[in-house]
């Protein structure tokens, strides 16, 4: 029932944000208001998603170029391998999208309060780790797999990675590569049995 609702929510939120790209390809005000009558979708629920409509269209952009799931893991069997493919892709896309990154997590930093709801970010990682590690599916209990997924989608990958290693570490490229890959393993070992990841 849980899994469905946040896959409910995920559908949402994508249907925000398909109807805030065509709204942006069409050269048209994107609100919060017009993604939500173009999705169909009640204005109430749009603004629990997306309450400001920067925040939205900067989604909206950043969104339409990710690569998908299927297409980055097509013919990698390894489970390690598959892993890092993921995290290290969603690591560089960050990089090479640095800017706009940047002022997407300044709104919503600066919009958050103490009663802001929890919205979900990360939507797009999640589904790519958990297709990353289907192969261990049958290994492994599905709330430890779930587990696993989380603490690579909050630790072992991402721009708050990027963040943390360049702005707080002062690493370079290379050296914030070989630590986030360090962690990925780490974070591998400790959920999975050996075998699985051979």
């Amino acid at each position: 029932m849980k899994h469905e609702r946040k896959a409910q929510k995920l559908k949402t939120r994508q249907k925000l944000l398909a109807a805030a790209r065509e709204l942006a390809e069409e050269n048209a005000d994107v609100s919060v208001t017009a993604a939500a009558q173009r999705a169909g979708i009640s204005k109430a629920t749009a603004y629990r998603y997306f309450s400001d409509p920067a925040v939205l269209a900067s989604e909206a952009v950043l969104d339409i170029a990710v690569r998908d799931a299927e297409s980055l893991l097509d013919g990698v069997e390894n489970l390690r391998e598959r892993v890092h493919l993921v995290t290290d892709y969603y690591r560089d896309f960050g990089r090479e999208r640095e800017p706009a990154f940047r002022k997407f997590l300044g709104q919503l930093m600066a919009d958050w309060t103490p009663d802001t709801p929890n919205r979900q970010r990360g939507a797009r990682r999640i589904p790519a780790l958990r297709l990353a590690l289907e192969p261990a599916r049958d290994r492994m209990p599905a709330g430890r797999l779930e587990d696993l997924v989380m603490a690579l989608a909050g630790c072992g990958t991402g721009f708050e990675q990027h963040i943390a290693l360049n702005d707080v570490c002062g690493l370079d490229r290379a050296a914030a590569d070989r630590i986030a890959r360090a962690v990925v393993d780490a974070i591998l070992d400790f959920y999975l049995p050996a075998e699985a990841l051979s």
